[in-house]
C-alpha cells in the first residue's frame, strides 16, 4: 500500500511538472501510476489530497534548509544553501510555477504557505542579523531595513524560477539563480564581506561578481 501511494505522488509530480497543476486529470495520473482511477482514489480521495501531500514534502525540504543554513550563516552556507533551494524547486517546479493558481483553489495550503512565508522571511532577517553582528554587512541598522531586505530575498527566490521561465529560458543550474540572490546583498557587503563573496567564488567559478 505505501509503495502504491509513492507511486502516484511520484507519477502526479512528474505530470505536474510537465504539464501545470491545473492541466491533470485523476486519470492521467492513474495512467501514469499504471493503475485504475478506482485504486488511485482509495488512496487519495481527489486531486487537492495529492497536491497537500506534494506540498507538505516541498514545504519540509524548504523548512529543513533554512534551519540548517542558521546553524551558522557564513557566506560559504548561505551560496550552499541556494543550491540546494533551487534543487527543490526544479523538483517541485509546479509549485513555482502556478502558486496563486494552487493558492486560490486551496485554503489549507494559502493559509499554510502564508504562514511559511512569513517563517522563512525572519529566518532570512536572522541570517541578516548574524551577518552583521560578524561586520561583513554594512547599512542594515534597523529592523525595518532588515526586513526589507529579507522580503527582497524572499520574493526573488519564491519567483526567480517563474520568471525565467516566463522568459523563455529552461534553468537548469543555480547559477543565474544563486547570482540574482547575491545581487540584493551585494551593496550591503562590507570590504570584509566582499573579500569573504571573492573567497566563495574562488571555491566555484560559476557566476561573476554581481
Amino acid at each position: 500500500m505505501k509503495e502504491t501511494k509513492s507511486n502516484i505522488l511520484k507519477s502526479a509530480l512528474k505530470l505536474f511538472n510537465e504539464k501545470g497543476y491545473l492541466n491533470v486529470r485523476l486519470q492521467h495520473i492513474a495512467d501514469e501510476a499504471f493503475i485504475s482511477v478506482g485504486n488511485l482514489a482509495y488512496h487519495f480521495e481527489n486531486k487537492q489530497e495529492i497536491l497537500v501531500a506534494l506540498y507538505k514534502e516541498a514545504q519540509l525540504l524548504q523548512k529543513d534548509l533554512l534551519h540548517e543554513l542558521n546553524i551558522v550563516p557564513l557566506f560559504e552556507h548561505l551560496d550552499r544553501h541556494w543550491r540546494n533551494v533551487f534543487e527543490v524547486q526544479q523538483a517541485y517546479k509546479f509549485f513555482y510555477l502556478d502558486t496563486l493558481e494552487i493558492l486560490r483553489s486551496n485554503r489549507s495550503i494559502r493559509a499554510t504557505h502564508q504562514d511559511h512565508v512569513e517563517w522563512e522571511i525572519s529566518q532570512f532577517i536572522q541570517m541578516l542579523k548574524f551577518n552583521v553582528s560578524r561586520g561583513v554587512f554594512r547599512g542594515l541598522s534597523t529592523e525595518e531595513e532588515l526586513g526589507q531586505v529579507a522580503y527582497l530575498l524572499w520574493i526573488c527566490e519564491s519567483s526567480w524560477y517563474r520568471q525565467a521561465m516566463v522568459r523563455g529560458e529552461v534553468p537548469e543550474g543555480s547559477e543565474g539563480f544563486r547570482a540574482s540572490l547575491w545581487s540584493i546583498l551585494w551593496p550591503y557587503c562590507s570590504e570584509i564581506g566582499r573579500q569573504e563573496y571573492q573567497q566563495v567564488l574562488s571555491m566555484d567559478k560559476l557566476f561573476d561578481t554581481p
